[in-house]
């Protein structure tokens, strides 16, 4: 079996090889871009999700703001008696701070 040389070549032969490397380089390099180019969509889907759960936090926050601040003054107006009125208070007070509900 007699094997080929490039410089054997007709212009035929040269013109499909020359096709063909073309053809797999243009392969690997849509290969490439359509990766790319999912994982953008990928990267922009997620951050768009992390948003979102952030935003439902922050509502969620917001709603608890109503019954803390709402107890929170009550406590700082009567302050309660017992040790453990004391505890809830200070847990009011801090829960309100930590959600960044308005101040006193």
């Amino acid at each position: 079996m007699r094997t080929t040389r490039l410089r054997e070549l007709t212009g035929g032969a040269w013109w499909t090889l020359a096709v063909m490397v073309l053809c797999m380089v243009a392969l690997g390099g849509g290969g490439v871009v359509y990766t790319g180019h999912v994982v953008d969509r990928q990267n922009r889907a997620e951050r768009e999700a992390e948003r979102r759960a952030a935003e439902v936090e922050r509502q969620n926050d917001r709603r608890w703001c109503a019954l803390l601040v709402t107890m929170d003054d009550q406590y700082r107006m009567a302050p309660p008696a017992s040790e453990t009125g004391r505890r809830v208070a200070a847990a009011m007070a801090y829960l309100r701070e930590s959600f960044g509900c308005p101040g006193p």
